[in-house]
């Protein structure tokens, strides 16, 4: 319940950050105008081409937003000799609602079925600032599964609902080399219009921690933490009639990880060079803008390879969908 208050106390705070303005132009040198100035500033300071993307004139930018959501888990390794894996998959979350911003300020706010995250207690939490030249994203679940499945020994097994209980918190940076001609914000929250097609290199990094509860053993619970660096590509392809389609995959390689069997023990610390533990992101977009309305689809899937494939090895995935459409003022 406290979550959910939460959340509508920063609806009303930007909903307030986005009035702001308006009533500001009645008052000359207010607090609101400086404010605005300040992020106009920011917003225009930026050594990019606009013969090949730019920003909106108008401040303003509102619209629908339908999302569907999945986390899922997979371990595999071996116990007494004989392999197993375990599949866990929450089921498709869908909900619908608005997104809100001025000039680089953004919020989304949408409502689904939430009589499933409370009967099991599940959080999804995000933020993400994506730039032109930079972005960030934190992302914080906890899921509570109820679809599970365990293989061994050539026989497959419906496990029972909480059978795995899984936390992530997922820190995801970037820096774009061709920012000048390329941006990823155009594909992802279309507060810039890609103009002309191009793509570029990304230099990333990813801090990944997670635990894993599982109840019908739990000498197979696990605490991993995690930081990789990697480079990935992206590219925007601009079509006849002012249609964009994004497609970008970025790699990493954890170059320090570290594992427990509880929050809070002491981790052990592995050698990358003995261990491919792997992480990645891949976005694929589809957006057409037409005077000022907008409209796009946009798929995100991040998945993080962790573990010793002989021992215990534990794939952690998100899946994320969204259709949103709206205007610009």
């Amino acid at each position: 319940m406290a979550m959910k208050r939460y959340r509508f106390i920063l609806l009303f705070v930007f909903l307030a950050m986005l009035a702001a303005p308006l009533a500001a132009q009645q008052g000359k040198g207010s607090l609101w105008l400086r404010a605005d100035d300040f992020l106009r500033s920011f917003q225009e300071n930026k050594k990019n081409d606009t013969t090949f993307y730019y920003r909106p004139q108008q401040r303003f930018r509102v619209g629908l937003v339908m999302q569907e959501r999945m986390n899922g888990s997979y371990l595999a390794g071996t116990q007494d000799n004989e392999r197993f894996s375990a599949l866990f998959r929450e089921d498709p979350y869908p909900s619908i609602g608005i997104y809100a911003a001025y000039r680089t300020l953004g919020y989304t706010f949408a409502l689904g079925p939430f009589w499933k995250n409370k009967e099991k207690r599940n959080i999804n939490l995000g933020y993400r600032f994506a730039g032109n030249q930079w972005g960030i994203e934190a992302y914080v679940t906890r899921n509570n599964f109820s679809n599970g499945t365990l293989t061994s020994g050539g026989e497959k097994t419906s496990l029972p609902d909480g059978s795995l209980v899984m936390q992530t918190l997922d820190i995801d940076s970037y820096y774009s080399l061709n920012y000048k001609h390329f941006s990823y914000p155009a594909a992802v929250n279309h507060a810039v219009l890609q103009k002309r097609s191009s793509g570029g290199v990304f230099i990333c990094s990813s801090i990944h921690i997670s635990g894993h509860e599982y109840a019908p053993d739990p000498s197979l619970n696990i605490c991993s933490y995690n930081f990789s660096l990697g480079a990935g590509y992206g590219y925007s392809l601009v079509l006849p009639g002012q249609w964009v389609v994004h497609i970008s995959a970025v790699p990493s390689f954890v170059v320090l990880g570290a594992s427990s069997e509880e929050f809070g023990e002491k981790p052990v610390f592995h050698n990358p060079l003995k261990r491919l533990d792997f992480i990645g992101t891949e976005t694929v977009a589809i957006f057409h803008h037409w005077k000022n309305y907008y409209a796009g689809l946009t798929s995100t899937n991040r998945a993080a390879f962790i573990g010793d494939r002989d021992d215990l090895s534990v794939c952690t995935f998100r899946h994320k969908a969204s259709l949103s459409a709206g205007i610009y003022f």
